[in-house]
C-alpha cells in the first residue's frame, strides 16, 4: 500500500482493519477451535515472532513518517498476537487494553499528520518535524506523547498495554516470545525517538501559519487525554477488561466487533 495516499485512509487501514481481524481471530481460535490449540499455537507463535521482527525492522529503515507508522503497526499486531496466544482471561483482558491504548495513540499520531498536511506541510519526511516545538508547541507535545506511547514508555497507555501483554504471555509459558517482544520494543524506541529529537532539538526549516479545524483539535485532545489518563490510571480500563476466571472468556469475546 502506498503511503502517499490520503492520511485518513492510511490511519483507518492501520487501526480499524487490524482490530477487526484480530477480534475475529480470537473468536475463531478460542471459541470455534479450542481443541486444535496444539496445532495452531506453534503456527501463531512463529507468526507473532516474524511480525514483531519484520514490522519493527521495516519501520527502522524508513524516513517517511507515514510509512514508518504503517510498518510499526505490523509490529504492534505481533504484540497483540501474544495476548491471543495467552489463551486466558488475563490474555483477553490484555488484548482489549492494548487495543484501546494502541487505537488512541495511533489515531492521535495520524491526526497530527493530517493537521500538518492541512497547514501546507507534507508531514511525510522526518525532517518535516524539525523545530515543530517552535512552530506549534501543542502539536509538538501531542506528537511526542504519541511517539512515547507507541514506543511503550511510561507514563503512557502504551507502556501499560505492553506490560500487560508481556505479563499475560509470560504467565502462559511464552517466555521466548516475550524475549522477542522486548528486543523488538527496544528497536522501536530508537525510531520513535528520532521523531521527538527532530521536534525538540532541531531548528525549523520553514514557517507555516497554523490551520486547525475544531474537529481535528478535539480528536487530538481526546487521544492525548486518553493516552495519558490510561497510562497514569490504568485501573480505569483494567477494571473493565478483566474477567474474574477462565469461564468468562467467551462472554468477553462476545462484546468484540
Amino acid at each position: 500500500m502506498s503511503m502517499k495516499g490520503p492520511t485518513p485512509v492510511t490511519a483507518f487501514m492501520s487501526v480499524g482493519t487490524k482490530g477487526a481481524a484480530l477480534a475475529a481471530m480470537i473468536r475463531l481460535l478460542l471459541l470455534a477451535l479450542p481443541a486444535l490449540e496444539p496445532f495452531w499455537m506453534p503456527i501463531l507463535g512463529v507468526l507473532a515472532a516474524l511480525t514483531m521482527i519484520a514490522g519493527n525492522i521495516g519501520a527502522l529503515t524508513q524516513s517517511n513518517v507515514k510509512r514508518m507508522l504503517a510498518y510499526s503497526s505490523i509490529g504492534h499486531a505481533g504484540y497483540i498476537l501474544l495476548s491471543i496466544m495467552a489463551a486466558s482471561d488475563h490474555g483477553i483482558a490484555s488484548f482489549l487494553f492494548y487495543l484501546v491504548a494502541y487505537t488512541l495513540t495511533n489515531l492521535g499520531a495520524f491526526a497530527v499528520l493530517i493537521v500538518l498536511e492541512e497547514r501546507g506541510e507534507s508531514a511525510w519526511s522526518l525532517d518535516d518535524f524539525a523545530g515543530l516545538w517552535k512552530r506549534q508547541g501543542w502539536l509538538a507535545l501531542a506528537m511526542a506523547v504519541f511517539m512515547l506511547s507507541l514506543a511503550g514508555m511510561p507514563p503512557t497507555a502504551g507502556f501499560v498495554g505492553k506490560f500487560y501483554v508481556f505479563t499475560a504471555a509470560w504467565e502462559s509459558g511464552l517466555g521466548w516470545l516475550v524475549l522477542v517482544g522486548l528486543l523488538t520494543s527496544a528497536v522501536a524506541v530508537f525510531f520513535y525517538l528520532r521523531v521527538i529529537v527532530r521536534i525538540f532539538m532541531q531548528e525549523p526549516v520553514r514557517e507555516v501559519q497554523p490551520v486547525l479545524h475544531r474537529g481535528l483539535a478535539m480528536s487530538i485532545g481526546v487521544a492525548l487525554a486518553g493516552t495519558l489518563l490510561f497510562g497514569l490510571f490504568p485501573t480505569l480500563v483494567v477494571a473493565w477488561v478483566q474477567a474474574p476466571h477462565i469461564s468468562r472468556i467467551a462472554e468477553v469475546v462476545q462484546i468484540l466487533p
